[in-house]
């Protein structure tokens, strides 16, 4: 294969990977602004409604050290492609629910195939472009994320005004499928370099304990009340999952997260500041089109087009930053 083949086959496999991601992104938000028809269309009750969501956020943040663990060690190509594939089934389960029942359990597998497009997505432009132009490719995947978060809300309102709510999630089926293709063609597979390396099955199911109890406490605290016996319960669970799960990984050979990391203080840094971003993105494209639409009154696709400016910046910035990465350094001096 020529230099130039190779030059182009890298960039279409960030497109891919891009493609894969931003429906993930597209799909953490894009159900707010069309609950209403939901639950019109459904009979759902408020409680069971809020589960379309939580039962996504549930699953996605419960999952995603474990499948970024196992593309690692199977193949990051190999698990995207899985994770596609769950994702576009869940996607058409979603689209064809009669029941509220159906859909959450929909929503929840879409969650857990998020985890993996959001993981192996990011490892995948890491293990295909030089560290020269590293900064240049993620700084465009997550410019794509960004835009994808911030239109979710758009295209809810428009897809639900236009063709019915079953649509936001019927849209995905052809994408995916593009992905898939181009991945296919493109991505070369990768792994971690690690000689005989094992999954960490302690590690994990203490993880699979504490990580699902603590998201559920704080999804689910409010409405059973922060001092109910349940809430106290699964918070005591977490905590004890959590310090065997340190007990756990300071001894193994292979731990699922290596805690040596965080003596790290570019690592911790790092960790902070996604988290800070992850946390406006939930306040900026998750709570606020709910606000607007339910506490302002605004329509579904007044609601999505208040959130453009913001999301104008991630699209626009993104790349460029990237650039500055790849020629100055993560911490220039």
């Amino acid at each position: 294969m020529s230099v130039f083949a190779q030059q182009q086959r890298k960039w279409w496999a960030l497109l891919g990977v891009s493609i894969a991601s931003f429906l993930g992104c597209v799909d953490f938000t894009i159900v707010n602004t069309a609950l209403p028809a939901l639950q019109a269309d459904l009979g759902a009750s408020v409680e069971s409604l809020q589960w379309v969501i939580n039962g996504f956020i549930l699953a996605l943040s419960s999952a995603m050290v474990l499948v970024g663990r196992l593309a690692d060690l199977h193949g990051r190509r190999r698990v995207l492609n899985i994770g596609l594939a769950v994702f576009g089934l869940a996607s058409l389960g979603a689209g064809l629910a009669t029941s509220i029942d159906a859909l959450v359990a929909a929503r929840v597998a879409q969650g857990l195939a998020c985890a993996v497009l959001y993981t192996a997505s990011g490892a995948i432009v890491s293990a295909t472009f030089a560290s020269e132009e590293q900064g240049k490719a993620f700084g465009v995947l997550f410019g794509v994320n960004g835009v994808g978060l911030a239109v979710g809300p758009v295209l809810g309102g428009v897809i639900t005004s236009a063709f019915g709510w079953q649509w936001i999630f019927l849209v995905n089926v052809p994408f995916v499928l593009l992905s898939l293709a181009i991945i296919a063609l493109a991505a070369d597979e990768s792994r971690a370099e690690q000689d005989g390396a094992r999954l960490d099955w302690a590690g994990a199911a203490l993880l699979l304990v504490g990580l699902p109890s603590l998201v559920l406490v704080i999804v689910q605290g409010g409405a059973w009340g922060w001092s109910s016996a349940t809430t106290l319960g699964l918070v005591g669970l977490a905590a004890l999952a959590f310090i065997a799960f340190v007990a756990v990984e300071l001894r193994v050979r292979a731990p699922i997260v290596d805690l040596r990391l965080f003596a790290n203080r570019r690592f911790v840094a790092a960790v902070t500041a996604s988290f800070g971003l992850a946390l406006f993105y939930c306040v900026a494209f998750f709570v606020m089109p709910l606000y607007l639409s339910l506490i302002r009154g605004e329509s579904v696709q007044a609601s999505g087009l208040l959130l453009l400016p913001t999301t104008l910046g991630v699209a626009l910035l993104s790349p460029v930053v990237g650039r500055l990465v790849d020629r100055k350094g993560v911490m220039p001096r």
